[in-house]
């Protein structure tokens, strides 16, 4: 349970979550391509928003619109994909970012559906904010 925040998600079983003063955080328990993907969640007000520029494809939910894209990134340890969603409904703003370490010259979006976009699609705002976890 995270007291601070006014939206809830649910968790698969093999996801371990923190909380933060502001969202979640997400890591999955068995790695995937030299790294463990990651899942952070945070409220945004709208000069943030701006800031971040998420920009790319748009996808309707009767609860409000994801913009997201898919972006490939790498440091002196290692190299991946990042999927970065803004996520606006009636009550504001949600910012998502999910990422993997993965060495791979392409993006395996089919990890990304199955893996990050459950947990996104099962967001929802609330104000007696819980978190539920999948068997």
């Amino acid at each position: 349970m995270h007291d601070k925040s006014d939206f809830s998600l649910i968790s698969p079983s093999d996801w371990q979550i923190t909380s933060s003063t502001r969202g979640f955080s997400l890591v999955r328990k068995t790695p995937y391509g030299g790294g463990f993907p990651t899942l952070t969640l945070r409220r945004v007000t709208e000069a943030e928003a701006k800031v971040l520029n998420v920009s790319g494809q748009k996808s309707e939910r009767e609860e409000g619109t994801f913009v997201y894209r898919y972006q490939r990134w790498r440091n002196t340890r290692g190299q991946g994909y990042r999927l970065e969603v803004l996520y606006q409904t009636g009550a504001g703003l949600l910012f998502a970012d999910a990422s993997v370490w993965d060495p791979s010259p392409q993006l395996n979006k089919r990890f990304f559906e199955d893996q990050f976009w459950p947990i996104l699609n099962s967001l929802q705002e609330d104000s007696s904010t819980s978190l539920e976890k999948l068997p």
